[in-house]
């Protein structure tokens, strides 16, 4: 992107900024609201903000956000537990989720937007239980180890046995504490976001240790609405949105604010 066409972003963001900050609305009073669910704990795509006017922050906020923005709306982003999100998603009381990733129970209820994003399936292990990290060459040895993950994560994708794994924390923090009292061997985790919610949450990842899952690729992240004529709509303005998006360099913009990777 030539020089000028950055600098015209650079300005929409601090205009945009400003106007946050001075409590002036970036839409007109009448626009339509789009209500949707967030979870607290995926940093750096989405977190529990107190002070953000939306009451949530992250890179999928501010991409969400500006696309709907563009398209006149007014988006209203509500923090619930994921699976809250997903039952209200279903009963049409909210009109979009955020950060869902596909399998085919979801495939059957929801339709799917474009790839927002993508992150690396990891195992995290206690380096005081295993100084020298599991042995594992292939998903086959995963299945000699107790596994935890979070309520409500889809273990569909792995592949191994995931009937037995504890899913009862409610996130990483609860995760990784789990762990580190050994009530599982292992924990299944994303790798973006475990040491983003550490990082925010000034957690001690010094203990702990990550490998990446044998046979396993890295996992995309989309929007997901209900498979209605409103909901299909709305996933086709998001995916146009995208597009708009990637290729004014926004996109890039946003991943470089919030300090994530490109993941091919």
């Amino acid at each position: 992107m030539m020089e000028f066409e950055r600098i015209v972003v650079i300005l929409r963001h601090v205009l945009v900024v400003i106007l946050m900050v001075f409590g002036v609305d970036l839409v007109p009073a009448h626009a339509e609201k789009i209500m949707i669910g967030a979870t607290s704990y995926w940093n750096p795509f989405c977190y529990k903000s107190e002070v953000e006017p939306y009451g949530a922050k992250g890179f999928s906020v501010d991409v969400l956000r500006q696309i709907l923005e563009d398209d006149g709306k007014k988006p209203v982003f509500v923090i619930l537990p994921w699976k809250r999100c997903l039952r209200m998603l279903e009963f049409k009381q909210l009109d979009l989720v955020l950060d869902g990733s596909m399998n085919s129970e979801r495939l059957g209820k929801y339709i799917f937007s474009d790839e927002m994003y993508r992150v690396e399936h990891v195992l995290i292990y206690s380096k005081k239980k295993f100084p020298d990290g599991p042995v594992i060459d292939n998903a086959a040895d995963i299945g000699r180890y107790s596994l935890g993950g979070l309520a409500g994560f889809n273990f569909e994708v792995y592949p191994f046995d995931v009937s037995q794994v504890q899913d009862s924390a409610a996130d990483y923090r609860g995760l990784l504490a789990m762990l580190q009292f050994e009530r599982f061997d292992l924990a299944i985790g994303l790798k973006q976001v475990v040491l983003a919610h550490a990082k925010m949450n000034n957690l001690d990842m010094s203990e702990f240790g990550m490998l990446k899952i044998p046979m396993m690729n890295s996992i995309p992240f989309y929007v997901l609405a209900s498979n209605t004529p409103s909901g299909r709509i709305l996933i086709r303005r998001i995916n146009k949105g995208l597009v708009k998006l990637r290729e004014s360099g926004e996109y890039e913009t946003y991943l470089i604010k919030h300090g994530i990777e490109v993941i091919e």
